[in-house]
């Protein structure tokens, strides 16, 4: 299900048992989508199955299913497919697999500014949810 930023600030308003956090795990899932056409361009997913395993993000099996794709379009197309089936942690994960591996920074920065820029609209529209803690922070 794709969910649309207008979606994510309408979840809140309506479900009081929506929280900050599950709001940015759908903005982080947006992100993923929105950005497949660069990510499918240039990621190159073998160069992340190490560290991906070694937290639980990938198994085995996964990694040949992706290596079973044909192009390394569909190869970075699959391995997005996965990722945004493995849970709140899995936009970190990647983020930290870019870091790691170096190569493709580019990418990373791009999702973080990404989900910098959507997370402050997101703060902007649900004050109500943020942390008395992270609220001064904002102000």
């Amino acid at each position: 299900m794709r969910t649309d930023s207008r979606q994510v600030n309408e979840m809140s308003k309506f479900d009081p048992s929506v929280s900050l956090d599950n709001l940015l795990y759908h903005v982080k899932l947006q992100i993923l989508e929105e950005s497949r056409p660069l990510l499918c361009k240039n990621l190159q997913p073998k160069r992340h199955y190490a560290y991906l395993r070694s937290v639980n993000i990938l198994s085995e099996d996964d990694c040949a299913e992706i290596n079973h794709e044909v192009t390394p379009s569909s190869q970075a197309g699959k391995f997005l497919d996965i990722l945004q089936k493995r849970g709140p942690t899995v936009y970190y994960h990647l983020c930290q697999a870019l870091l790691k591996e170096g190569s493709q920074l580019f990418l990373l920065r791009h999702l973080n500014e990404e989900f910098e820029r959507r997370r402050a609209l997101v703060i902007a529209e649900n004050p109500h949810l943020v942390p008395a803690s992270l609220a001064s922070e904002h102000s």
